[in-house]
């Protein structure tokens, strides 16, 4: 992976985790309702979450997507039938 795309996505990735996004203030009424304790808990999945994400896009994943257009369709469905767990 060259420089610049490196670079490109660590300024989003920094720009992402400082707006005020749906996690940034999900973060702030947990903190407000749990204590800080149980929301580092929350931070902690959010912020690996995001790292995993970054991490499979640049390893090719959108090609994959690309490629295999029915695998999204199927990975929806099956986050919809495990959230409705």
């Amino acid at each position: 992976m060259s420089g610049s795309i490196i670079f490109s996505m660590s300024a989003f990735a920094l720009a992402a985790s400082i707006s005020p996004g749906p996690v940034n203030l999900v973060c702030l009424s947990s903190g407000i309702r749990y204590g800080l304790a149980s929301t580092l808990v929350f931070v902690t999945g959010a912020t690996l979450g995001f790292v995993l994400l970054f991490v499979a896009l640049g390893l090719g994943l959108k090609s994959i997507f690309l490629q295999w257009g029915q695998l999204e369709s199927a990975l929806r469905w099956g986050v919809l039938c495990f959230c409705c767990i």
